[in-house]
């Protein structure tokens, strides 16, 4: 994909519009941003400053020359023809849905880690468990009782967090399932669409190539002596 590095100032913006504008050509992705975030700052800069007179090319190009090599990759990956092939609106929706898969990607990760802590937690729990039961031997009952009602309203208030946090996640991945199964839905609908289409052709396509070796009365190219 080609990047166009310089633009004219437009002088009749307001300076804040010219700001704005700026930002929108200057757009960089800053350390530690993931894909989506970038995708949704600089959709962000496009909403504040809708008269910035920029070229739809030249938009899609000031985003990806704020990637990096690996997110370039991807694109050139997902669609080799190049953005600049497709409508502003057609390449925003590219974007769009790699956008969603980076961040469905990112909470598919941030369950892991849950997960993982949350089987560490069980872990310590069951060594504290092993802890009490040894001090048991040697602390008087009454002291005894207070540390553990200390010790298991501290588990759970831990147990209690992570079962919001996995409960959240529940209802987020449902949200994914659903939003899935739309996308299976429409590429179904594609696919038997250019299905048809292709069959169609394939009926068609023969038939006219035999009328124009053959000369078909109806093709008046191969008949000058038809006569309207």
């Amino acid at each position: 994909m080609s990047v166009v590095n310089d633009y004219e100032p437009i002088e009749h913006l307001s300076v804040e519009m010219m700001r704005f504008r700026a930002s929108i050509l200057t757009f960089k992705k800053m350390q530690g941003e993931l894909f989506h975030e970038s995708w949704l700052r600089f959709k962000a800069l496009l909403i504040q400053c809708p008269t910035h007179e920029i070229p739809d090319l030249a938009l899609l190009e000031c985003f990806y020359r704020s990637l990096n090599p690996g997110n370039r990759g991807l694109i050139d990956r997902l669609i080799p023809s190049g953005l600049e092939r497709y409508s502003t609106e057609t390449a925003a929706k590219f974007l769009d849905l790699m956008t969603k898969t980076n961040k469905d990607t990112e909470k598919d990760h941030q369950l892991i880690i849950l997960l993982v802590q949350m089987d560490n937690l069980t872990h310590k729990v069951e060594e504290l468990e092993v802890m009490s039961k040894k001090k048991s031997k040697c602390i008087p009952p009454t002291e005894q009782g207070r540390s553990m009602d200390n010790e298991n309203r501290r588990i759970e208030d831990m147990l209690l967090t992570n079962l919001q946090k996995l409960n959240e996640q529940d209802r987020v991945l449902e949200e994914i399932r659903e939003n899935v199964k739309v996308l299976n839905q429409m590429s179904g609908s594609h696919s038997r669409s250019i299905y048809l289409i292709e069959t169609l052709l394939g009926h068609v396509l023969p038939q006219l190539h035999r009328n124009e070796q053959l000369g078909s009365p109806s093709c008046t190219r191969f008949n000058p002596k038809n006569k309207v």
